[in-house]
């Protein structure tokens, strides 16, 4: 299989037109490179992170690890009282030096969103996380693929609205990155889907992964770095984020979910990816839940500590 080469790593990327200065609480090491979006963690680093279903919590997974996550996934939809939350849960991840990784559903079609007929939301919506203060990763629509086929909900549709959100960011919200997020599934040959269809020209690419076998729907075990080959590509260079992705216990060989977390860090942190957030939750979950075990959660614990996963 191949890597990504060390001069590719370090040298390669797409530096974002809308990227500011670093933030100032970011570990001077990071500070020193020229960021490629607002909170890079720097080329070989990583937020490293997760998100909870309401019922566990991220205190509670805090607790357990001993550490704040780098990053925290949180998921709301176009409503006020929503809009609301998603605004709080950034404020509160910027306070426990928590990246924010938010996804939104949105107020009309793709293709309305595209053509700026619903600026006035976004707008609003882009300023006030900005006025958090610190950077934000933003998901409109995370993981379209299955809701395509009304009007204006084709894959180019929704690729035009997030290059037209990016576009806003550059003005309204230089501390929002807008991080469009894909099924991994959708690059996997067989698919029958075009990836180029779906992917906009922004300045971080992301997609979930999840090792998909469970005891019993007999898929194969594939690992993180098998399944991103086929993502690889579309990055071009571009720092990638993790948006979702998970493995679960194989009771029969313990330590083998373990190994496939920690080789799936190892993997993603030295071929640009920025950020990896663990899903915690039964939720979606048809054949067996992704809540982390003993077993995951102490690996998890391990690498949520060493050198090269960060917070803000």
């Amino acid at each position: 299989m191949t890597y990504l080469s060390r001069r590719q790593i370090f040298s390669g990327g797409i530096v974002a037109g809308a990227a500011i200065a670093t933030n100032a609480a970011l570990p001077a090491a990071a500070a020193a490179a020229s960021p490629r979006f607002p909170g890079d963690p720097g080329p070989g680093n990583m937020y490293y992170g997760a998100s909870c279903v309401a019922s566990y919590g991220v205190p509670t997974l805090e607790k357990q690890l001993g550490h704040n996550l780098g990053v925290h996934r949180g998921y709301f939809v176009a409503k006020t009282n929503s809009t609301n939350g998603l605004v709080r849960q950034v404020a509160d991840d910027h306070a426990k030096g928590r990246m924010p990784s938010v996804s939104t559903k949105v107020p009309a079609s793709w293709a309305d969103m595209a053509a700026g007929r619903q600026d006035t939301w976004l707008r609003a919506l882009l300023s006030r996380l900005n006025a958090t203060g610190g950077p934000v990763f933003l998901t409109l629509h995370h993981e379209p693929e299955n809701d395509t086929g009304g009007k204006g909900m084709a894959p180019q549709d929704w690729r035009e609205m997030n290059e037209h959100a990016h576009a806003l960011t550059r003005t309204v919200a230089p501390k929002v990155s807008i991080v469009p997020i894909l099924m991994q599934y959708t690059f996997a040959r067989g698919s029958g889907r075009k990836p180029a269809d779906w992917v906009p020209a922004t300045p971080i690419l992301s997609t979930d992964c999840y090792n998909a076998w469970s005891p019993t729907n007999g898929l194969q075990w594939r690992s993180l770095e098998d399944k991103m080959q086929d993502v690889l590509p579309y990055a071009n260079g571009r720092p990638i984020v993790l948006g979702e992705y998970g493995c679960r216990t194989d009771k029969k060989n313990p330590g083998r979910a373990a190994d496939w977390m920690q080789e799936a860090f190892d993997f993603a942190r030295t071929n640009n990816f920025v950020s990896m957030s663990y899903f915690n939750s039964w939720q979606h979950s048809r054949f067996g839940s992704w809540e982390l075990d003993a077993e995951r959660l102490a690996v998890m614990k391990r690498i949520i500590s060493g050198a090269h996963s960060l917070t803000l």
